[in-house]
């Protein structure tokens, strides 16, 4: 059990080796917390450099090592799962900035990270209320450069069930 800042210092060493790894055929690290000598990720990824890493960063520090590292970072809007509507758009809206800056901050071209969402609260959920209300809000989560959508599908309320068919059928198509 480590305390914050020692989980997120080890974290960002993980992330360094599993570049690392997935990167070269031979490794060598020597960090704080991590040591590699001569290690070898087998089998090798096919994808190259290496294949996609996504972070889902929350807090100032692991935003700047998602800036750094990932391909995707992931935002999930609020720490509080009864968190309103409007209060996760609004800590989206800010992660975004923050994490663009970063990535320019580092000299990164904030457009070569992709921001993904994910919807998973009870309140967040209400995108599918109906057809127009999930357009409406992923089109506003598209105005502020999330471009990935990840949902915890309420299957728990069947009459949500058409709404997702249609969702699925019509609505996400036409987003694209």
């Amino acid at each position: 059990d480590w305390e914050g800042p020692e989980r997120v210092k080890r974290f960002k060493e993980q992330i360094e080796v599993i570049d690392r790894l997935l990167r070269q055929s031979v490794s060598n690290y020597d960090g704080q917390f991590y040591r590699l000598k001569e290690a070898k990720m087998n089998p090798a990824p096919v994808q190259k450099p290496r294949p996609p890493l996504t972070i889902a960063a929350m807090g100032d520090t692991m935003l700047k090592i998602a800036a750094q590292y990932a391909d995707t970072w992931n935002s999930y809007g609020s720490t509080d799962w009864r968190a309103p509507v409007d209060i996760i758009f609004e800590n989206t809206k800010t992660r975004v900035e923050l994490i663009d800056k970063y990535c320019e901050d580092i000299g990164r071209n904030p457009e070569s990270l992709s921001h993904s969402m994910l919807f998973y609260s009870k309140n967040s959920l209400k995108i599918f209320k109906n057809e127009e209300n999930f357009s409406k809000i992923v089109r506003q989560y598209q105005g502020i450069g999330i471009d990935e959508f990840i949902f915890y599908l309420p299957f728990y309320e069947s009459e949500k069930r058409s709404v997702l068919n249609k969702v699925a059928e019509d609505i996400i198509p036409s987003l694209r």
